[in-house]
């Protein structure tokens, strides 16, 4: 991964962290439709499909069992990576 994608989604993180809730799930499937990536929400009530979300955006994934915790999980992984580029 190049310091341009850490930096862009270090930029998509801190947006997405002034955000809540649906906003910040649409926003989300914004960014994974926009910059490319994958946005698997979590299934309930029987349905067939995964039990947690995933997503994948500049290449940085993570899951959560449920949506809004996938993104916030997201949010966390891009701002360490942010971080591992500046101290690298």
């Amino acid at each position: 991964m190049t310091s341009c994608q850490h930096s862009c989604a270090a930029q998509l993180a801190r947006h997405f962290a002034t955000l809540s809730g649906d906003i910040r799930t649409e926003a989300a499937t914004q960014a994974v439709i926009q910059h490319g990536g994958t946005f698997v929400p979590a299934m309930s009530g029987g349905n067939w499909g995964p039990h947690y979300a995933e997503i994948a955006i500049l290449g940085i994934s993570h899951t959560g069992d449920t949506t809004e915790a996938a993104v916030a999980n997201w949010i966390k992984a891009a701002l360490r990576a942010e971080i591992g580029m500046v101290a690298a």
